[in-house]
């Protein structure tokens, strides 16, 4: 998985953009992740952390104060 730092620079695109794709990437992993789950595929328990800690940042990103 790419590294969304690297791929949008803070400096070169607005917000709502960034928003807008890391939303995207965060639906489809969560969306990648249930499927996993559901047909018992899921390598091993550091994987699914690994996932569940990169979908954590990405919300972290677009929701910094978190949720009301």
């Amino acid at each position: 998985m790419a590294d969304v730092d690297a791929l949008y620079p803070m400096q070169s695109a607005p917000v709502t953009h960034l928003t807008g794709d890391i939303a995207e990437e965060l639906y489809a992993d969560t969306t990648s992740l249930w499927e996993k789950l559901c047909d018992n595929i899921a390598r091993s328990r550091e994987d699914m952390m690994s996932a569940l800690d990169r979908m954590q940042w990405k919300f972290k990103r677009i929701m910094p104060g978190g949720i009301v």
